[in-house]
């Protein structure tokens, strides 16, 4: 999408979608953003009214030729959440709320977290540049207040979340460079690494999948023929990783 369909999107309305965005008179705000960081900001002023504010120079068409994406991201944080709070901390990690921006810290590199709200999708960003899309997981403020509340959380594939654990996937996920990507693969890629580590690499060192933390694996992991490492699973039910050779 060009820059000026997406705004023209979001002030009024697509084809077959819940777009314009939900209008809550005076203090609404969206950002339009792509792959290299803040383009525009879409915003009610105190009477309700629409403007736009654009982050970029327009003439600047060699710094256009950059882009070659864009989308529309929430930025209407509740002021409940404007505070500075460390919902965890150990040794590699710190998980907190900032100001107004939600952030990951993974050995002192701090990278911020933000979401579109139509799955939730979460964006894990570093110098305003979107670095991983986590498709269907997990909106950051909540996941923080319900680690506050020593609560832990699930995803849609029924996998618990602690702190630790949430961050360890986002870790994950930014190793190895999970652009875009559905939460339920970043799992089941886990949850390879993880039979790999354990010895189950055979029907006799297979495990129940519940004994991981998991309920399910991704079909991709099985079904692929072009993958190295395949999930297979034995007559009882237990999973182990088949490596290729």
């Amino acid at each position: 999408a060009r820059l000026f369909d997406l705004i023209s999107v979001v002030l009024y309305g697509g084809c077959g979608n819940d777009w314009p965005i939900p209008y809550t008179g005076s203090g609404s705000t969206w950002i339009i953003m792509s792959n290299i960081g803040r383009l525009a900001k879409i915003y009610t002023d105190e009477s309700g009214i629409w403007n736009i504010k654009y982050f970029f120079d327009k003439n600047d068409f060699a710094g256009r030729l950059k882009i070659t994406y864009v989308y529309g991201e929430r930025d209407d944080i509740p002021s409940v959440e404007k505070a500075n709070i460390i919902a965890y901390e150990d040794d590699i990690y710190k998980l907190g709320i900032d100001g107004n921006m939600a952030y990951i810290s993974i050995k002192g590199d701090r990278y911020t977290l933000s979401c579109a709200p139509y799955e939730p999708c979460l964006f894990v960003k570093k110098n305003n540049i979107v670095l991983v899309t986590i498709h269907n997981s997990f909106e950051p403020y909540a996941v923080i207040d319900e680690f506050l509340h020593n609560k832990s959380i699930h995803s849609i594939t029924g996998k618990e979340y602690l702190p630790k654990t949430f961050c360890d996937m986002i870790a994950f996920a930014l190793d190895n460079k999970f652009f875009d990507t559905d939460i339920s693969y970043i799992e089941g890629a886990i949850a390879v690494d993880m039979l790999e580590k354990i010895g189950a690499v055979c029907p006799e060192k297979a495990v129940y999948l519940k004994d991981i933390g998991l309920r399910v694996i991704s079909d991709a992991f099985s079904h692929s023929k072009k993958l190295t490492k395949r999930v297979c699973y034995t007559e009882e039910g237990k999973a182990y990783v088949r490596i290729k050779e």
